[in-house]
């Protein structure tokens, strides 16, 4: 039998393509509503009456609500935690075998619920986050139409100040002021759908804690993963709640797996990716770091925590509950 890492991990592939998918949606769906409003400014050469003013700001109201209901709809986080769910049921019915009918499995609709309502990162909600996309898409166009309105501004000259312009090779040549909100969608998208995911895993592991003998931290060994991730990876925790939640910031990619009771000594079966290829499946992410060139350390980790880390320093003192310790505090520590 493979160990279950195995799986877990290409399963977060997958995973990233679905992501990768619904923020495509999310985009698309603000790209529409950059456009009606576009078409709407273009139904007068400028913004030059008070009047004109308020009809557009009415009509900003209305395209950013829409926007949020679009938003929420393109997620859809019944149907992602559904798809989450079995995909748990899959990875564990391989691995465990005719004691698979002892595992009990939440309903989607309490799991919904608890990730509704449960903070994503930086004690931000799902809602919270739909909030801030109306009112960005709001502020955004509603600070260049009153620009507009008080300097004489044509449509074209507000409409190029946030959508930006494109040259002839399709790309962007200058960013607009609503480049802001399609990166805050997709990092935001991308976070979200990590935390439901996560939260249906957590749901899964708490209702069968009777079937694992602990929990393991796994991080992907590239140099994009934090600090606070990294010094984590390849700890084993009893309880799934020992662990902090994740993810642990936007982005994050980690992973905490069940150990199958009976099943430990697979822990250390085979091979694990890293951005150089496959590694020993043993090697954790500070072992990783050792073994990188003097460039990728200082890269990964600064000036000065690189100084530390080659006079002795290891990659857990530069963090303390969760976060990354400021210089100030290491020089103090």
């Amino acid at each position: 039998m493979a160990y279950i890492v195995d799986d877990y991990i290409l399963h977060q592939i997958e995973l990233e393509k679905v992501k990768n998918g619904i923020v495509a949606q999310v985009l698309n769906t603000l790209d529409d509503a950059n456009k009606a409003i576009r078409k709407e400014l273009y139904k007068t050469k400028g913004v030059y009456t008070k009047k004109r003013y308020s009809e557009i700001s009415l009509y900003l109201k209305e395209k950013s609500a829409a926007l949020k209901k679009g938003v929420e709809d393109d997620i859809d986080v019944q149907d992602f935690i559904e798809y989450e769910l079995a995909a748990q049921q899959r990875i564990l019915k391989k691995h465990t075998g005719n004691v698979f009918a002892s595992f009990v499995f939440p309903n989607a609709r309490q799991v919904v619920s608890a990730a509704l309502f449960k903070p994503l990162t930086d004690n931000t909600t799902f809602q919270s986050y739909l909030e801030s996309i109306s009112d960005q898409l709001f502020s955004t166009w509603d600070s260049a139409i009153r620009t507009g309105y008080l300097t004489g501004m044509t449509s074209q000259q507000i409409c190029r100040q946030v959508l930006g312009t494109v040259a002839k090779n399709a790309r962007v040549a200058e960013a607009g002021t609503i480049y802001t909100l399609r990166k805050s969608l997709t990092l935001n998208t991308r976070t979200a759908l990590q935390a439901f995911a996560s939260e249906a895993r957590d749901k899964v592991y708490e209702k069968n804690d009777n079937m694992f003998s602990g929990y393991q931290w796994v991080a992907t060994l590239d140099s994009r993963s934090c600090l606070v991730c990294g010094q984590l990876d390849g700890e084993i925790r009893k309880h799934i709640k020992d662990f902090p939640p994740t993810p642990l910031h936007h982005n994050c990619r980690c992973l905490k797996i069940p150990i199958i009771k009976g099943y430990e000594d697979l822990l250390y079966d085979g091979v694990r990716e890293s951005e150089n290829g496959e590694v020993d499946g043993k090697l954790t992410y500070s072992d990783w770091l050792e073994r990188q060139s003097e460039e990728v350390q200082r890269d990964i980790l600064g000036k000065s925590r690189y100084n530390l880390y080659k006079n002795g320093g290891k990659i857990s003192s530069f963090v303390d509950d969760g976060r990354i310790l400021t210089l100030a505090e290491l020089k103090t520590s």
